[in-house]
């Protein structure tokens, strides 16, 4: 569930207006500038102190810059608004309109220099901005309810955000209580949950056009477990998960869970996913082992086609190479094969012997030389 958090008033800088005296006063100068605007911003907040299970972290502040974004030095206030494990967030809000500036008047002529007169007296304060967290019923906004976050400048100085007041709006919505059970490769849909059931592994396809704060929630009935599969032009952030022995450099790389593994992701912006909780065995199928570390073995190549993929870029970077028997041997022996995004068969290596190539089967079951023609798995190695 989300609480509703009582708004703060962040006040403007005061302004000072110089005053003339003595000699022949210059011509008037040109009027001074538009007050600033109150911002908005929203991002995912992880895991933690502020929110157990994640959730949104809200930012407001005046944009004493003028340039429509609100910069981190901008931020005057900031709030949470805290999500249990299966919520999610609906479509963001219309940003308001921003007000226009006012016209420049043109600059007077220079006047013969006087004394210096006595200083006038302080500019009004500016107004402050406000920022007003409410419950947000099931409705047009948000199909099972949620929160609602208002945003603007308190123009009558009450320290209330008055309906007139209000600039910005969005929601955090909250996620169906129900589960949707996948028996085979599903294209997910935003804010739904989805639960693997089947003996091989079930493929979710994240969805192509998300919105920010949209929710995706995944958990692994079957033995076969599941992947969480990015579009093209999207990525999902591992940083914060523990499992994952070697991050991911490119963009579109999936992320693999065993049985009775779950996962929550939220949509940020720019194409970019960010777990927002976990539970279980979670990998993005790169191991290390051995000094080594090793490509996921989900492709199925002849040998050629094998040393040519390993030679390529892989993770955005080079320097790759098939392995060697003796090192597979000791990765098959380790088990991490089995942690995720591995197919299990058998697995081409360096080593050459006729008719082709040895292969080791990662079932552990053994290696033996086959023909360089046959489509093994692939595994690459640095």
């Amino acid at each position: 569930m989300f609480r509703s958090l009582t708004p703060l008033v962040l006040m403007g800088a005061a302004c000072m207006l110089p005053g003339c005296g003595g000699g022949n006063d210059g011509a008037s100068g040109q009027p001074g500038t538009n007050g600033s605007s109150a911002l908005i911003a929203m991002g995912a907040e992880p895991a933690g102190s502020n929110c157990a299970h994640g959730g949104t972290q809200v930012m407001a502040g005046l944009d004493t810059n003028g340039n429509g974004q609100l910069d981190p030095d901008e931020v005057s206030q900031i709030q949470h608004v805290c999500t249990g494990l299966t919520g999610a967030a609906g479509a963001a809000g219309a940003t308001g309109a921003e007000g226009s500036a006012g016209t420049a008047g043109a600059p007077g002529a220079t006047g013969p220099a006087g004394a210096v007169g006595a200083t006038g007296p302080s500019g009004a304060n500016g107004h402050g901005a406000l920022l007003s967290l409410s419950s947000e019923t099931a409705g047009g906004n948000c199909v099972h309810g949620g929160t609602r976050i208002d945003a603007g400048l308190d123009t009558n100085d009450d320290g209330v955000l008055q309906p007139g007041e209000i600039s910005s709006t969005r929601y955090v919505c909250n996620a169906s209580a129900a589960w949707s059970v996948m028996s085979e490769d599903t294209q997910a849909a935003s804010n739904s949950s989805y639960l693997a059931s089947s003996d091989s592994r079930l493929k979710l396809t994240l969805p192509p056009s998300p919105q920010v704060g949209d929710i995706i929630a995944i958990s692994g009935a079957g033995a076969g477990g599941w992947e969480l599969a990015p579009k093209a032009g999207q990525s999902i952030g591992t940083a914060t998960i523990s499992a994952i022995a070697v991050q991911s450099a490119a963009a579109q790389i999936p992320l693999y869970g065993a049985q009775y593994a779950s996962m929550q992701l939220q949509y940020i912006g720019d194409g970019h996913f960010m777990p927002l909780s976990y539970t279980g065995s979670i990998t993005n199928g790169y191991l290390s082992q051995g000094g080594l570390v090793w490509s996921p073995a989900n492709v199925a190549l002849a040998w050629d086609a094998a040393n040519s993929y390993c030679a390529g870029t892989i993770n955005g970077s080079t320097g790759w190479r098939l392995p060697t028997q003796g090192e597979l041997h000791e990765l098959v022996s380790s088990g991490q094969q089995y942690t995720g995004g591995w197919t299990i068969r058998f697995t081409w290596t360096a080593d050459p012997d006729a008719p082709g190539h040895w292969g080791v089967k990662t079932d552990g079951s053994g290696g033996y030389p086959f023909d360089d023609t046959y489509d093994g798995s692939v595994t690459c190695v640095k």
